[in-house]
């Protein structure tokens, strides 16, 4: 056991970031918090995998984990099958937080580490993130999700994941199995780059959000990942559904939702009442005209608990159109001018002006 120990802290004293680990096996198993980060380029390997596992299983009475393992160390899905062995030991924890960029994790690797987390039964906090070109595919975030659907104590959750092509399957597997974490309070998904998640893990997405009745706070990235119009309606019925949300963050970027998918969004939002903070971002490839913004305005002016507001939107005109109607657009652009005011006038009258971020908007 000693020497187990040794080998753990001599591994993390090489990286430098030992966070509060002790130096001596004093005390070591009455550990309640540990931290630590496998830096760049260190090539640890399933070897170091392995001290890991070894050393993480001593820590018996661990309330809160942090593992972060650096791009480039190698550990591939044998060294995640031994990290996520660890896990069936440390039966106490209530937070936990793994973060793991390119390692070429595989479909195995995430595999495995949804089993290392369906035994988690106390956790209360978890956060997974898997960066980039880890190659998780489909199989990957069903195993994933498989893991997860059996954390029922959980109350906040963060799910990101980046360049992984989990695609429709595998979201909508994914979503499926989150939509059963009744107690969530909060819930942080973002789905990057290269998943091509596609209207149908969108429209699971929204049906996700339908489920988690007592969702409070809610962060929903979705980016490049072509959901279309219907993608974005099946989200936005989800949030307005949704009777106690307080703080919502979206951002939608290169998803291609059109007019009719932003103005779902925004009869979506318009329901939620109670929303103290708004943070909106529109992105790029999504086909938004600027007129649109007369439409949004509209709709936030029912939002009357609104503390914080922040909305940044990027319009797609079509610069051939703009010419033969330009006449049109500039009216157009006038009267949201005025709506505009009129929001800023409506937020001095309910004394939010202070809080108030602000409308940011530009033509691309």
């Amino acid at each position: 056991m000693i020497q187990t120990y040794q080998k753990f802290y001599q591994l993390l004293s090489e990286q430098q970031n030992l966070s509060n680990l002790k130096s001596s096996i004093d005390s070591f198993s009455d550990q309640k918090s540990l931290s630590f980060q496998i830096g760049y380029q260190k090539n640890i390997g399933v070897s170091g995998c392995k001290i890991i596992s070894d050393g993480l299983q001593l820590f018996t009475n661990l309330e809160y984990l942090s593992i972060d393992l650096k791009s480039g160390n190698q550990i591939y899905s044998e060294g995640m099958q031994l990290i996520a062995k660890s896990l069936f030991y440390l039966k106490n924890l209530k937070g936990l937080h793994i973060a793991i960029e390119f390692n070429l994790l595989g479909e195995q690797g995430a595999i495995e580490l949804g089993k290392g987390l369906a035994c988690l039964n106390n956790l209360l906090d978890l956060s997974v993130v898997i960066r980039s070109f880890n190659d998780i595919n489909s199989k990957g975030a069903i195993g994933l999700g498989i893991g997860l659907q059996n954390l029922l104590n959980l109350m906040k959750l963060q799910v990101i994941i980046e360049y992984n092509e989990i695609g429709q399957e595998g979201s909508q597997s994914l979503f499926q199995s989150i939509s059963k974490l009744k107690n969530l309070k909060t819930f942080q998904i973002q789905i990057g780059n290269d998943n091509r998640i596609m209207i149908e893990g969108a429209l699971a997405l929204g049906n996700c959000f339908l489920s988690l009745k007592n969702l409070e706070n809610l962060e929903c990235i979705i980016c490049d990942n072509d959901i279309q119009f219907e993608g974005a309606q099946g989200i936005a019925k989800g949030i307005q559904e949704n009777k106690i949300l307080k703080r919502l963050k979206l951002v939608l970027e290169s998803n291609n939702i059109r007019q009719q998918g932003f103005q779902s969004i925004c009869e979506g939002i318009m329901h939620n009442k109670q929303l103290t903070y708004l943070q909106i971002k529109i992105g790029f490839s999504n086909q938004i005209h600027f007129s649109q913004i007369i439409y949004l305005c509209q709709c936030l002016q029912n939002l009357l608990s609104i503390e914080i507001l922040d909305i940044d939107l990027v319009f797609d005109d079509d610069e051939e159109e703009e010419e033969e109607e330009e006449e049109e657009d500039i009216k157009q652009q006038n009267a949201c001018i005025q709506l505009l005011n009129q929001l800023i006038d409506l937020l001095k009258n309910l004394e939010l002006f202070e809080s108030y971020q602000g409308l940011l908007y530009s033509n691309e």
